[in-house]
C-alpha cells in the first residue's frame, strides 16, 4: 500500500498541536489573577515546598499538585474535552501516545519520526537574526572600508554617515514589515516541532520501532 507520509505527518502534528494548545491554555491560566480565585497566585507561593518536593525532572509522572490545580481551574467544557483526561493522567505522555495509537492506527510512527527530523533542518534554514546581522555587518563594513578622505571629496563625512544610517534603518524596517509574519509562523512551528518531537520519541521507544 502506498503510504503518504506527509499526509500522515500533518494529521499527527495537527493532533499534537491541539493538545499542546489545550495544555498551554490551562497552564497560562494558573499564573494569572482570576476573578473567581484572586488569591490563586499566593496559593502557589504557599505550596512552594510541596511543588519542589513533587517535582522530579527525570520523571514523566504528572505531579499531584498540578493535577489538582488543573482540575480546579478547568471549565466544565474543557473537562468534557478529549484532552483533559490526558492532561491529568499519571503519565501524560504515555496517555497521549495511547490516544495517538487509537486515533492513527495506520501510521508508522518510526517513519514519521524520521520525517520529523527532516522538518527540523527545514525550519533552521529560515533565520531572521542572521539576515538582520548581515545588513548591520554590511553597513558597518561600508563605514569602515570607505576612506573618509575619499568621501570628503564629494560630501561631508557626517552626511555620509547619516546616509548609511538611514539606509540601514529603512532596510531593517522593510525587512521587519515583510518578514515579521513569516518569522512568527516559523517561531510557532519550532515550538510545535520541539513539543511533538518529545512525544514521537517516546512513541517510537514504546512501540519498539526504529526512528533513528
Amino acid at each position: 500500500m502506498n503510504q503518504n507520509l506527509e499526509s500522515q505527518y500533518d494529521e499527527v502534528i495537527s493532533y499534537l498541536d491541539r493538545y499542546r494548545e489545550f495544555a498551554q491554555r490551562i497552564s497560562n491560566r494558573l499564573f494569572i489573577f482570576n476573578p473567581n480565585s484572586p488569591l490563586r497566585f499566593f496559593g502557589l507561593l504557599k505550596e512552594f515546598s510541596t511543588i519542589l518536593k513533587q517535582t522530579n525532572p527525570l520523571s514523566g509522572r504528572t505531579p499531584e499538585f498540578y493535577k489538582r490545580w488543573v482540575s480546579d481551574i478547568a471549565t466544565d467544557e474543557e473537562k468534557q474535552g478529549e484532552f483533559f483526561s490526558i492532561l491529568v493522567s499519571d503519565y501524560s505522555i504515555d496517555s497521549l501516545c495511547e490516544r495517538l495509537e487509537a486515533q492513527f492506527p495506520h501510521v508508522d510512527f518510526g517513519k514519521i519520526k524520521k520525517l520529523h527530523e527532516v522538518k527540523k533542518s527545514q525550519l533552521t534554514r529560515f533565520n531572521a537574526t542572521q539576515v538582520i546581522g548581515a545588513i548591520l555587518a554590511v553597513a558597518t563594513a561600508l563605514l569602515k572600508s570607505v576612506p573618509a578622505d575619499v568621501v570628503k571629496q564629494y560630501i561631508p563625512y557626517e552626511r555620509f554617515e547619516s546616509f548609511v544610517f538611514w539606509v540601514t534603518v529603512v532596510a531593517l524596517t522593510y525587512l521587519v514589515l515583510v518578514m515579521l509574519p513569516i518569522w512568527i509562523k516559523y517561531s510557532k512551528a519550532k515550538r510545535v516541532h520541539q513539543s511533538a518531537g518529545d512525544v514521537m520519541a517516546y512513541m517510537v521507544i514504546k512501540r519498539g520501532e526504529k526512528g533513528e
